[in-house]
């Protein structure tokens, strides 16, 4: 899915496709596929995790493809978090577009287990 990545745009694409494969490939061995977007919508379920749960494994999954020399355009940076709200605190993974310097998050807490993460510039996240 990476090799036709020859733009930071296709590398993005690609990159959020990886992260929902690889979390599909992690519920195999753990009880993570009862985890419903947001913090409320799984209850007290087995699994569920919440956005430092999700910002910790995206970073490591984003860690894995680097590693793995498939990132050409982007490199792993260190979570972000904001809040808009003060009370609202919420954590995300975060790449930098190496030809630009822009920085981007990738956020798979939104959503039901299985879904593609969101991959948002980050400035565009901040503003929530």
């Amino acid at each position: 899915m990476f090799k036709p990545a020859r733009q930071p745009a296709e590398e993005r694409a690609a990159i959020a496709q990886a992260v929902q494969r690889l979390y599909l490939a992690a519920a195999e061995h753990a009880p993570i596929a009862a985890d419903r977007g947001g913090n409320f919508a799984d209850g007290s379920a087995d699994g569920r995790m919440d956005c430092v749960d999700h910002s910790q494994n995206d970073t490591t999954f984003l860690q894995y493809l680097a590693q793995q020399g498939l990132l050409q355009h982007h490199r792993v940076a260190a979570p972000v978090w904001r809040a808009p709200w003060i009370i609202d605190l919420h954590y995300a993974s975060q790449i930098i577009e190496i030809a630009s310097e822009t920085p981007w998050v990738v956020d798979s807490w939104f959503f039901d287990f299985g879904h593609e993460p969101v991959v948002v510039p980050y400035q565009q996240w901040k503003k929530g």
